[in-house]
């Protein structure tokens, strides 16, 4: 057990070393500990030490090495500004890992898209796909305050023969018919039940979208990390 606690203690180092070195290259007209970058002209700069892996700008994916040639810094376009903090503290999370009772969240700001210019259309896109499966007829959780449907596609996926089925669930809030997020859960296939979901919401005071990850058993504070997401996003605002 203790050897495999060495490993994994060297595989993090490993990989922080090598998000050092990418660092380094990626965020080169970033002043010394934070990532800056616009969205659609609005200049928002976090400290380094809440980034999740690497920020993209406008240009080449990271995966391109041609990314190196991006423009960075305050003058240049996010496409996505990736986040990781403790919740509910929204502090930098440790990235050694040694406190396994700390809760996290990680925070994806992007530019708006024609997708995303409502949360009325990205729910009407969410719960009208069939690319998920058999969609439910449109239910209300009363103890989530939210509407939602469910996908189904049965013999999803075959392992080691046999068939599993995959599931979808699209929840959204709404007041006086306008959405106000839209949260989807997804199935973890092979072991039967939800796991992880994804909290939509919009940032118009900067013209961009925020997509939260979260653990399923955090879905009964929704509301709160939304706000307090939309908030930490806000603060950091030039």
């Amino acid at each position: 057990m203790r050897f495999e606690l060495i490993i994994s203690y060297l595989i993090k180092i490993t990989v922080n070393c090598l998000m050092l070195l990418i660092s380094i290259n990626s965020y080169a007209d970033n002043r010394p500990g934070f990532v800056c970058g616009q969205f659609n002209g609005n200049i928002v700069e976090v400290p380094l030490e809440y980034i999740d892996f690497i920020t993209e700008y406008e240009g080449y994916s990271y995966f391109d090495r041609r990314a190196v040639n991006n423009k960075t810094g305050c003058n240049a376009n996010f496409t996505v500004l990736p986040l990781r903090m403790t919740w509910p503290e929204m502090k930098p999370v440790d990235r050694m890992g040694l406190d396994k009772n700390i809760e996290e969240i990680k925070i994806a700001v992007k530019p708006m898209t024609d997708n995303m210019t409502t949360m009325n259309k990205f729910r009407d896109n969410a719960i009208n796909s069939g690319y998920f499966g058999t969609r439910s007829d449109v239910y209300y959780d009363d103890e989530l305050d939210l509407y939602f449907v469910e996908y189904l596609r049965e013999n999803a996926i075959t392992y080691k023969g046999k068939n599993y089925q995959d599931k979808t669930r699209v929840y959204w809030s709404e007041n006086k018919n306008e959405v106000i997020s839209v949260i989807k859960c997804h199935w973890l296939t092979l072991k039967g039940g939800y796991h992880r979901c994804d909290i939509n919401g919009r940032i118009p005071e900067i013209d961009a979208y925020f997509q939260i990850d979260i653990n399923l058993n955090k879905i009964h504070q929704w509301e709160k990390i939304l706000l307090k997401s939309k908030g930490f996003v806000m603060r950091y605002l030039k």
